[in-house]
């Protein structure tokens, strides 16, 4: 038996995500049996399933094609699963462990953030460059990094783009949401460059087959948040303010 597929909200480990209603599915192959006859499905808070912190034990009524997690999630938090499945002839396989995590506020009152909007300080139509150099002292457990811009932007830490998806933020209901980013940041020690390249988009460039610009805004912007844990259980939460600066985009 091979259990595959397996997904959160049709996502293959999803990071960063404000999933109200977590629910799984997955694919099982190469079975003895017909049918499934019953299915356990476990969540940890550890890789290792030592902090198990919900366990359906053994039923009959988990479909593979979605089984909503009776879960309260906390933010920022990343959560382990797998799933066991038993046919009806008693063939048995462990899935591979899945992760999903978290976004920076999970859907209730507390859904602020700690940043603030900035805009370069250069005419509307030159397209610009955010960035910040943040100094790391000590040994990073991890760190992630919760941004969007107006219009598209690109981000890069030490000269390197992040993330795999390009013309981020992607299609935005600017009158009513905006979707924003979650990234897996790898800090070193020392001193960590941050940028933000922005350009026009469909926020404020031309829109459609009639030229039309300023859709939205008139202004290119970025809102952005790193939070560290540290080793030593500390943590700090860097924001976009006005110690940023801005130069000229390539």
């Amino acid at each position: 038996m091979i259990i595959s597929h397996l997904k959160v909200n049709h996502l293959v480990n999803p990071l960063g995500y404000d999933l109200a209603h977590p629910t799984i599915s997955y694919v099982v192959s190469d079975a003895k049996g017909k049918h499934q006859a019953s299915a356990r499905v476990e969540v940890s808070l550890s890789s290792g399933f030592d902090k198990v912190i919900y366990d359906s034990g053994e039923k009959k009524d988990i479909l593979s094609t979605g089984f909503e997690l009776p879960l309260s999630l906390s933010p920022q938090t990343r959560y382990y699963w797998r799933v066991t499945v038993t046919d009806d002839a008693l063939d048995r396989c462990v899935s591979e462990t899945q992760w999903f995590e978290t976004a920076k506020t999970v859907t209730g009152p507390d859904t602020g953030w700690e940043a603030e909007w900035i805009t370069p300080s250069a005419p509307k139509d030159l397209q610009a460059v955010l960035y910040r150099d943040l100094e790391i002292d000590k040994p990073v457990a991890k760190a992630r990094a919760y941004m969007t811009g107006l219009g598209l932007y690109e981000f890069s830490l030490n000269g390197e783009k992040q993330g795999e998806e390009y013309l981020l933020p992607g299609f935005c209901d600017y009158d009513s949401w905006i979707q924003y980013q979650t990234y897996e940041l790898s800090l070193t020690e020392g001193t960590n460059r941050f940028e933000l390249m922005l350009g026009d988009g469909w926020y404020k460039g031309w829109y459609g087959l009639i030229q039309h610009e300023e859709n939205y805004g008139d202004r290119l912007a970025a809102i952005a948040e790193i939070h560290v844990w540290y080793k030593d259980g500390t943590k700090d939460v860097f924001t976009t303010d006005a110690s940023w600066k801005a130069r000229r985009s390539p």
